[in-house]
């Protein structure tokens, strides 16, 4: 899996609605959370409305909150939204994979199993440090739909 080195030059805060889970090991379970909490806001308008306070750029956050797992839907910036967690975004050198698709709802999904089943250990002289990781899936010409994670790194010595 292919990969590139970028620098958030500034950093930046994620304002995110999203469920906090017990257990990282319990996919079934956090998929069907996570999947019940996109439901809610979707249909209530939550998620319409933070949106709009923003650019309109979806972003998928996978971090801790409280001390815990969580995962999330955000937009860039930071806006006083009831249930809200702040995802902090660093300003440093962030590992940033992509995969192509047609299918926008799932490609976030499919390219976090493809980082996180194998692509992570092909990071060559970085080391993923965490807190968090973020995905976004951005339209492109003929149907096509780009998904880009971006994972804080840090260089290691040879």
């Amino acid at each position: 899996m292919t990969y590139t080195i970028e620098t958030i030059a500034a950093p930046f805060i994620l304002t995110s609605l999203g469920v906090q889970m017990d257990d990282f090991n319990d996919w079934a379970g956090n998929a069907a959370k996570v999947a019940s909490k996109k439901a809610e806001i979707t249909e209530n308008g939550a998620l319409a409305d933070l949106l709009a306070l923003s650019d309109g750029q979806l972003f998928q956050v996978n971090s801790a909150a409280s001390g815990k797992p969580y995962r999330g839907f955000a937009a860039k910036g930071d806006f006083a939204v009831e249930g809200a967690e702040k995802i902090n975004i660093l300003a440093q050198e962030h590992a940033v994979f992509s995969t192509v698709g047609t299918d926008a709802e799932k490609l976030a999904d499919v390219l976090t199993g493809q980082v996180f089943g194998g692509g992570i250990q092909e990071l060559d002289g970085y080391k993923y440090v965490g807190p968090y990781n973020f995905t976004t899936v951005k339209a492109q010409t003929g149907g096509n739909f780009k998904a880009e994670m971006w994972l804080p790194v840090v260089k290691i010595s040879d």
